[in-house]
This record gives structure tokens, C-alpha cells and sequence, in this order.
């Protein structure tokens, strides 16, 4: 398995809709860090944005994972594979 980094940024101010998503976001990250499949999840403090540390066989296996979070329509994403150390 590889292991990928999401870098996010929201790319539109929390509405009402964000709001009502946000507990199926929180039981979705907690279901995928169960699976192995979400490592980390950091937010920034000004909740502009935040970072996931992911693992996955393929980034297109990733992006597939992204695509299943309920706020991944708020989202601007930039997916990128950790080198190995």
C-alpha cells in the first residue's frame, strides 16, 4: 500500500447544507481511520482547509475514497503520493 496526502481547501464559506453534512463527514472518518484506509486528518485552525493522510493501493483508489466524503462538494483537493523514506 501506498500512502497519499490530500491537501484541501474549502471553496465556498460552511451554509446551512455544509452544516447538516458535517455528522456524516465525522461518521465517514471515523469508519474509513477503522479500515486503515484514512491515517490522519488535520484541520486548519482557521478551518480553511486541512490535510488526510490516506492509504491505498492507487491514487485512483484514493480519489475513489475522496469521493465517497459527504462534504467532498465543498472541497478543492490536491492529491499527491508520499515518497517512501
Amino acid at each position: 500500500m501506498a500512502t497519499f496526502m490530500n491537501s484541501f481547501t474549502w471553496n465556498q464559506a460552511p451554509n446551512e447544507e455544509f452544516d447538516s453534512l458535517m455528522p456524516l463527514e465525522q461518521e465517514n472518518v471515523r469508519k474509513l481511520m477503522a479500515e486503515g484506509k484514512l491515517l490522519h486528518l488535520f484541520v486548519a485552525e482557521d478551518n480553511s482547509g486541512g490535510w488526510a493522510v490516506h492509504s491505498g493501493a492507487t491514487l485512483e483508489e484514493v480519489l475513489a475514497l475522496v469521493e465517497t466524503m459527504p462534504l467532498r462538494k465543498f472541497m478543492t483537493i490536491n492529491i499527491k503520493q508520499l515518497a517512501d523514506m
